[in-house]
């Protein structure tokens, strides 16, 4: 993944541990490159880099429009050029306990988080994302037409 002799995980593990639990994930740690199952699993990834999607969030009067799609659409455009894999953690944040409470997600206090999630993996399918097993992770291989922003009724 690193071709100037970094380890991969030091260098993620001194960014964030958000970093490290993406990497954790999708690498093998002996030898740095993407787990062989996960590699299967999308058919084969051609390029080694991997785009991350953390945290996409949309104030109140902003949602239903899909523009969180949007925007991880446009995001993927514009850096995925050279990854062969998008990985996100389609997690509803109302749930993060590492997170402050935010008022505006108040209203999602009686939804309950395994609906929650449900709805939000799906929403992320739209774009082509799918469960990378064994993880709490979804994936997006790059190297296959994924729908675009058009596609998605979104322009």
């Amino acid at each position: 993944m690193f071709d100037r002799g970094e380890n991969v995980f030091d260098e993620c593990d001194a960014k964030s541990q958000t970093l490290i639990d993406y990497v954790s994930a999708i690498l093998d740690p002996s030898t740095h490159e993407l787990k062989e199952e996960i590699d299967k699993q999308f058919g084969g990834i051609v390029f080694q880099n991997v785009l991350t999607i953390d945290v996409i969030e949309s104030e109140p009067k902003h949602r239903g429009y899909n523009l969180g799609l949007a925007v991880a659409s446009r995001l993927i455009e514009t850096f995925g050029r050279g990854c062969g894999l998008v990985i996100c953690k389609p997690f509803p944040l109302q749930f993060d306990i590492n997170r402050k409470t935010d008022p505006s997600l108040s209203s999602f206090s009686k939804i309950q988080q395994p609906v929650a999630r449900k709805k939000l993996q799906q929403y992320w399918g739209r774009l082509g994302f799918e469960p990378i097993k064994g993880t709490p992770y979804f994936g997006l291989n790059l190297d296959y037409r994924h729908p675009t922003r058009l596609d998605l009724g979104l322009e």
